[in-house]
């Protein structure tokens, strides 16, 4: 990191949507640090300086870029740079993801120009053997950002917009839901507008997808202390690794369901854990869940 704005050269302008534009140009990782995907770095226009966040982080080829939305002074006049211009940055900074996933089936959900982060995250997702669902989610068509570049990295995109003009029609929020309808996540990365990210975090800790275990999932909890209680007698669910995909959760949850004769029903072929054979089955579903 450096705290001292370096003067970069920009070598390339990609103009992604009618109001946003990635500059991309030359970073030294070795002498100014490698960032994290999810940090930012401050850009000086030699006037004033300002926070982006970082959309590229290409250590073989030691390039950086940053996207940015013409929303305001500052922003405008960075619109206007050509190839050549220069700029400074300093940093980079902020609590970027974590990201130690392998072999994880991972959701990334970005908003309007919060995709920016999120196009870094996808890139060192997939370098690490990751499966990656990206749903790019804008008010239009035409403000969806790095469709093009993302569909050619392997990710599977499920865009998303506002008025429908092209792929799903509705909220992020809306196509989360739709989405773990049909599929299960291991891990979530959410960047976008706070309501946005608001809306995703209840929808995703309610799933369970960034817990590891029953005990770290609120909802599920308040579910238990309703069977416990006896408010509930048959819990319903679409697919199995909606409630668990841990062997040892599912026994415990068995368990616990027996104790306060409670049931399990996986509504697709009314297998219940009523019954000797339905609790063997719901058991075997789990562990090939879990090898997945």
């Amino acid at each position: 990191m450096n705290d001292v704005p370096q003067i970069v050269e920009i070598n390339e302008i990609i103009e992604e949507t009618p109001t946003i534009k990635t500059f991309v140009f030359d970073w030294d990782m070795d002498k100014f640090g490698v960032p994290s995907p999810g940090e930012f770095v401050m850009v000086w226009n030699f006037h004033n300086e300002k926070p982006m966040s970082i959309s590229l982080i290409d250590k073989e080829n030691s390039r950086m870029a940053i996207s940015v939305k013409n929303v305001g002074e500052f922003s405008s006049q960075l619109h206007d740079l050509k190839v050549g211009d220069k700029i400074g940055i300093r940093g980079s900074y902020g609590n970027g993801f974590s990201n130690d996933l392998t072999d994880k089936k991972v959701l990334a959900i970005g908003g309007g120009v919060g995709m920016a982060p999120i196009n870094a995250i996808v890139s060192d997702l997939l370098k690490k053997g990751n499966a990656v669902d990206v749903v790019p989610a804008a008010v239009t068509k035409e403000e969806l950002l790095f469709m093009e570049s993302l569909e050619k990295s392997g990710a599977k995109i499920h865009p998303c917009t506002d008025d429908g003009s092209f792929g799903f029609e509705g909220f992020a929020t809306d196509c989360t839901v739709s989405l773990l309808g049909d599929n299960s996540y291991d891990f979530a990365f959410v960047c976008g507008p706070e309501i946005m990210m608001k809306g995703i975090y209840e929808i995703l800790e309610d799933a369970g997808i960034s817990a590891k275990d029953m005990e770290h999932r609120p909802k599920f909890q308040e579910m238990l202390n309703d069977v416990k209680t006896g408010k509930i007698n048959y819990i319903v669910a679409y697919k199995l690794d909606r409630v668990t995909r841990s062997v040892r959760d599912l026994e415990e949850l068995i368990n616990i369901l027996e104790k306060y004769n409670c049931y399990l029903v996986r509504d697709r072929d009314d297998v219940n854990t009523s019954t000797a054979n339905g609790r063997f089955f719901v058991r075997m579903l789990t562990v090939l869940s879990q090898l997945e």
